[in-house]
Formats: structure tokens, sequence, C-alpha cells
């Protein structure tokens, strides 16, 4: 299954989470749905599988 967003939507969410990395110097940022659905990203990711740590958040719920 694949989440489908549109456009504007997509570019709010990538600006918002972009100014939250910023603004809180994290390493990354990581947002899902409750289900684990990988929504976006930010910033660095090296070491990290962003589609597993969604999935176990999930499972964490």
């Amino acid at each position: 299954m694949s989440l489908s967003l549109p456009e504007e939507l997509a570019e709010q969410i990538e600006h918002i989470l972009a100014e939250l990395y910023y603004e809180t110097e994290a390493e990354c940022i990581l947002l899902a749905d409750i289900s684990g659905q990988l929504i976006s990203t930010q910033g660095q990711m090296t070491g990290i599988d962003p589609v597993l740590i969604a999935a176990l958040a999930a499972g964490n719920v």
C-alpha cells in the first residue's frame, strides 16, 4: 500500500518538517501515520532505515 497525498499538502508537510529539523537541531525527523506508513523525512538518515523505525514506532502505540 502506498500513501498518496495532494501535492500542496505534501509541500506543506515538507516545509513544516524542515522548520522543525532546523529549530530542534535534530539529526533526522520522521513522520509516519499510526499504522507505520512513512509519510516524510528530513535530515541525515545514515545508518537508519526510516521505514523500519516507522513500523517499530507504530507497533509500540
